[in-house]
This record gives C-alpha cells, sequence and structure tokens, in this order.
C-alpha cells in the first residue's frame, strides 16, 4: 500500500485515482467480472462537430446469456508544465446479449 499517498491527503493528482495512478493494478477502474466472453470488433470513430461518435460490433462469444458495460477512455495530449489525467471515462452503455448474439454499439462523446 505505499503506493497510495495518505488517506487523509485528498489531492487526486498523486494517483489517488485511475485518472492519475501510474503502476500496474490487479483490476482496473470498470473492469467487471463476467460469467460469458465478449468481444469487440469493427471499431470506428467518427468526427461530428462537437461530439465524437463510437461505433462498434459486440458479441456474446460465451455460452451464457450476459451484460457488458462498454466503456469510452480519452487519453489527451500532454501539456508542458501541466498536470493532466492518464485517461478520462467519456462514456459508457450498458448492453445485454444472449450467448453467440451481436450488436451495433454506439456511444456518442463530447469533445468538451
Amino acid at each position: 500500500m505505499e503506493e497510495l499517498s495518505p488517506f487523509d491527503d485528498y489531492d487526486i493528482t498523486k494517483g489517488r485515482t485511475y485518472q492519475y495512478f501510474k503502476k500496474d493494478v490487479l483490476y482496473p477502474f470498470g473492469y467487471g467480472l463476467s460469467y460469458t466472453t465478449f468481444k469487440y470488433n469493427n471499431l470506428e470513430v467518427t468526427d461530428a462537430g462537437k461530439t465524437m461518435n463510437v461505433s462498434f460490433t459486440l458479441k456474446n462469444a460465451g455460452k451464457r446469456a450476459g451484460d457488458e458495460v462498454a466503456q469510452v477512455y480519452v487519453k489527451l495530449p500532454e501539456v508542458a508544465g501541466g498536470m493532466q489525467a492518464i485517461k478520462q471515462l467519456k462514456g459508457f452503455r450498458r448492453i445485454a446479449l444472449k450467448a453467440g448474439e451481436s450488436r451495433k454499439v454506439e456511444i456518442t462523446v463530447d469533445k468538451e
């Protein structure tokens, strides 16, 4: 636990959250356990003015029905001399799929 700053130090830029923590973790932020397996294919990102549209095909490749929470993270270019998040969660969608089922999923992400 020496990798984390003291609990009473609330400065998140020192690595207290997924946005700033730089070491390996056992379970990354947003990780979920499932009784089935999901596969992502056909990723497309399109510019829509003030937003970006992220689309992909999600398939339940397992033998059981299940839910997947697809997540879109953004990594911004580094800013000289400034503290910046390593990545930021910008969008997510929960999708329920039967065993063997596939579906096209779209997630809209604000550029701000």
